[in-house]
């Protein structure tokens, strides 16, 4: 085995854990645990968003600004992402880069609708 097999597999095995302590509300050590994932690989999209995600929740949306940012950098597709990072800055009073995220958000997830859904919508919104 690789040693970028095995930094994959601690990474998943790291961020199972962190998912399941942070499905538990043990905020803290889910922090933790999505810090060693970081410490291992700093762009790992899916431990910077679920660290943005408690550090909002903790009340410290700087912080968390700076995680989902890192998250939406390396994931740059993933619509969840790009909305939480617009409720942190909308959180935060900055309304428009908070509205260009929920459009990246909503464009994404326009991607994965079906023709004629997206078509009614569409009509119906004007987009």
């Amino acid at each position: 085995m690789s040693d970028d097999q095995s930094i994959s597999s601690k990474e998943a095995t790291l961020l199972a854990t962190a998912s399941d302590l942070y499905r538990a509300g043990k905020l803290e050590d889910s922090r933790k645990s999505c810090k060693k994932v970081v410490s291992i690989n700093p762009e790992n999209s899916d431990a910077n968003h679920l660290l943005g995600i408690i550090y909002f929740s903790e009340g410290r949306p700087d912080i968390a600004e700076k995680h989902l940012r890192r998250a939406a950098h390396s994931a740059p597709l993933d619509a969840t992402i790009h909305c939480n990072l617009g409720l942190v800055l909308a959180s935060q009073g900055n309304i428009d880069e908070s509205v260009a995220e929920y459009n990246s958000a909503l464009e994404l997830s326009l991607i994965h609708i079906s023709e004629p859904t997206r078509r009614r919508l569409e009509s119906r919104w004007g987009a």
